[in-house]
């Protein structure tokens, strides 16, 4: 992305900050709708989950809340990490319940369909959308001030020297929600810290 940015500001001096957000943005749209379904799989080993204990339970809760996804899968996020994690991604037809195997090892039937209670709230409760709006403004507002402040060096002879530099040292403003994603993209939980009682409606 960093390359793209710098290839906007080289070549649309004035107007530079508008296509900058959109560029943004359209990345932001991807990593969080797009990525978790079609490109995750292609960097972990994703599986579909076969236990009933597990799975009937979670696609219940998700057909009490209008989920549409009709299969639970379990990812080996253990080659990566210790953390315990599940998530509800993708949009529509192509929406997809995970669990990794973390959460699967360690996690009672339980306590996993509280953590999946949870991560159902934040689609029932739109957080998703919600956040995509909010990060949107973030950027536009951030690429504003910083074309307002420093968009002439940006676009000068400078511009490939953002290239070494980095982004987020020419774009201090917006490397503020770069640094954000990680906390709502990678949301999890430890399961001795998720309640113990799901209801239909679930929390977020």
């Amino acid at each position: 992305m960093a390359v793209v940015l710098v290839g906007v500001v080289r070549r649309l001096s004035d107007t530079w900050w508008i296509w900058g957000a959109v560029v943004s943005m359209v990345f932001l749209i991807f990593f969080v709708m797009i990525a978790p379904v079609f490109i995750f799989p292609l960097l972990n080993k994703y599986t579909v989950l076969e236990d009933p204990r597990i799975t009937q339970p979670i696609l219940s809760l998700a057909r009490a809340n209008g989920i549409p996804a009709r299969k639970v899968y379990q990812m080996d996020a253990s080659r990566q990490t210790a953390r315990m994690s599940a998530n509800v991604s993708g949009y529509g037809q192509i929406m997809r319940i995970t669990l990794n195997d973390n959460l699967l090892r360690r996690g009672s039937p339980e306590e996993i369909q509280s953590v999946m209670g949870h991560e159902m709230g934040h689609y029932v409760l739109h957080h998703i959308a919600k956040d995509i709006l909010y990060f949107s403004a973030v950027i536009v507002i951030s690429l504003r001030c910083g074309g307002h402040s420093n968009g002439p060096w940006l676009a000068g002879e400078n511009a490939g020297r953002c290239a070494e530099l980095g982004i987020p040292r020419c774009f201090p403003w917006s490397s503020f929600w770069v640094r954000s994603l990680p906390s709502y993209t990678r949301h999890s939980l430890t399961p001795t810290s998720a309640p113990t009682n799901t209801k239909p409606i679930c929390m977020a």
